[in-house]
C-alpha cells in the first residue's frame, strides 16, 4: 500500500466513525421527543383588573425549564367551568365593552402567527363554560420555556375575587408541531 491508499483508509474509517456517531445522535433525539409529553402547561392565573372587573390571565408554557427541554405546539384547545354554578357575572373587555370569549393579548395577536377559530363563553344548565381553540399558523409553530399570556377573562362582579376556573382536562390538549403529532400536556 502506498501513502496515498492509507490515507483514503484512513479517511474512509473517519467518515464511517463520524457516520456512526451522527446516526447514534439522531437516534438519541428521536427518543427523546418521543418523550416530550407533559412538559407543557395551560393555567389560569389572576391578572391586573381593577375596580369591580376581575382578570383572568390564560397562560401557556411548551417546555420545562429546568431541563430547557421545549417542544413547538401547533394548537391549544381548552375547554374550562367558570365559577359556580348559577353564579352571575358579566364578561367584558378591559373598556368594560361586553364579549363573548377571551381577550387576545395584543402581542400574541401582533405576531400575525395566530387563529382563534373557537373563543366562547356560554352558560349552560346555570354553569358557564369556556370553549376556546388557539392555532399557530407558523411553519416553525409556537414554543416558550416561560409562561406566556395568550389572552384574558375579563369579569365585571360586585365579589371581592375573580370566579374559579376550572379546567376540564378531557378536553383540554396542547399538540406538537412535529412529527409524530402528540398531546404534550401531563396527563
Amino acid at each position: 500500500m502506498n501513502k496515498q491508499q492509507i490515507i483514503a483508509v484512513i479517511l474512509i474509517g473517519l467518515g464511517l466513525a463520524a457516520g456512526t456517531v451522527l446516526v447514534y445522535q439522531d437516534q438519541k433525539s428521536r427518543v427523546k421527543i418521543e418523550k416530550r409529553e407533559g412538559i407543557g402547561s395551560v393555567h389560569f392565573q389572576k391578572g391586573d383588573g381593577f375596580d369591580n372587573l376581575k382578570a383572568v390571565d390564560l397562560v401557556v408554557s411548551t417546555g420545562d425549564p429546568v431541563s430547557g427541554y421545549e417542544t413547538s405546539i401547533s394548537s391549544i384547545s381548552i375547554k374550562a367551568k367558570i365559577g359556580d354554578p348559577d353564579e352571575e357575572f358579566s364578561f367584558v373587555n378591559n373598556l368594560s365593552k361586553p364579549v363573548e370569549g377571551i381577550v387576545i393579548d395584543d402581542t400574541i395577536e401582533k405576531t400575525g402567527d395566530w387563529t382563534f377559530p373557537l373563543n366562547k363563553i356560554f352558560k349552560k344548565d346555570g354553569q358557564y363554560y369556556l370553549e376556546f381553540i388557539a392555532v399557530n399558523t407558523a411553519g416553525s409553530g409556537f414554543s416558550s420555556l416561560v409562561p406566556v399570556r395568550i389572552g384574558t377573562i375579563f369579569i365585571e362582579s360586585s365579589v371581592v375575587e375573580a370566579p374559579k376556573i376550572t379546567i376540564v382536562s378531557k378536553y383540554t390538549k396542547m399538540m406538537s408541531k412535529g412529527k409524530p403529532v402528540i398531546d404534550i400536556l401531563p396527563k
